[in-house]
């Protein structure tokens, strides 16, 4: 490898969790920052979250080891993705590609079904963030209810120190996984509507992702892994606020096994897990002590009682 080869596998290394339609690319940083500063003028909890917002200003707060481990792994899984799973697994367009000659196979031409392009833009997109949302939740449960997997992503729930480069503090493992299901859910959902309009898919994006992802990540997705704690109100109920995150990630007993939704909190109220931000006061997060399986299968949370039972 020389010289020019290495120095460009690194710029790809550094720069990947930062680009495209990345939660970290600056736009969304910069839109977090926007609704913080929005919240801290209008927000009832003013003084709250003004006193949780001051961390942020601190040197301590980012310069530390744990922040330290953030960027280890950011930096480790890029590379493992740059270089060993995107190569290994194929592209997006391989793999709807694959999807489309399956069907083909299965049921032969497709229907060729019509419909106008807004209509089309806004069905495809509604359906690929339903089940990219849904598929993202299943897995997360999965991490924390199979103590094989909770193995992998209890590395994630040792962060005492949330930043936003928390998100991608996880197991190599761990990130495979979740590729695989994003590459599961792009070219299954893209081969389906392909197959059945014949070329005529298009969707709502945004800088290259889905316009409701988009939102998602504008709405101050990265202060969920803050020790900013802001709250949706009665919108809680329908989509998840940093605050109710946070709370996934408290060391309390009561907050363990609640809130494992990404942006809808309604895959969470259907199971049960659901808890709002509300709760989210004085917490300290890691993993609890002496509990190396925080999450495991043998016990259940009971929403109304908020104790754990076996």
């Amino acid at each position: 490898m020389d010289l020019n080869t290495l120095n460009n596998f690194l710029t790809d290394i550094a720069v990947a969790p930062f680009t495209g339609g990345s939660r970290l690319a600056w736009p969304f940083l910069v839109a977090s920052v926007v609704l913080l500063f929005a919240f801290l003028l209008f927000s009832a909890n003013n003084a709250v979250l003004r006193g949780q917002a001051r961390q942020l200003l601190t040197w301590r707060y980012w310069l530390n080891g744990q922040s330290g481990l953030d960027l280890a792994y950011t930096l480790l899984n890029s590379a493992l993705k740059l270089w060993v799973l995107v190569p290994l697994l194929a592209s997006q367009m391989v793999a709807t590609i694959w999807v489309i000659n399956l069907l083909q196979q299965a049921f032969g031409p497709g229907p060729d079904w019509q419909l106008a392009a807004v209509g089309m833009a806004g069905l495809f997109t509604v359906v690929f963030f339903l089940l990219d949302d849904v598929t993202r939740f299943a897995l997360h449960w999965a991490l924390h209810r199979v103590p094989g997997l909770w193995h992998l992503h209890k590395v994630h729930h040792a962060a005492e120190n949330l930043t936003p480069l928390t998100l991608l503090r996880v197991h190599p493992l761990e990130m495979a996984l979740y590729y695989c299901r994003s590459l599961a859910v792009v070219s299954v959902v893209g081969g389906v509507f392909i197959y059945c309009f014949v070329g005529k898919v298009m969707a709502w994006d945004i800088i290259g992702i889905n316009g409701f992802a988009f939102l998602f990540n504008a709405l101050g997705a990265n202060l969920r892994h803050s020790p900013v704690a802001i709250q949706f109100g009665a919108l809680e109920k329908w989509f998840i606020s940093p605050a109710q995150h946070q709370i996934h990630h408290s060391v309390q007993p009561q907050h363990h096994n609640v809130n494992y939704g990404s942006a809808l909190a309604i895959w969470d109220r259907w199971l049960g897990s659901w808890r709002s931000g509300a709760e989210a006061v004085d917490l300290k997060f890691g993993l609890s002590q002496g509990q190396p399986l925080r999450d495991h299968p043998s016990t259940s949370h009971s929403p109304a009682s908020g104790q754990i039972v076996r």
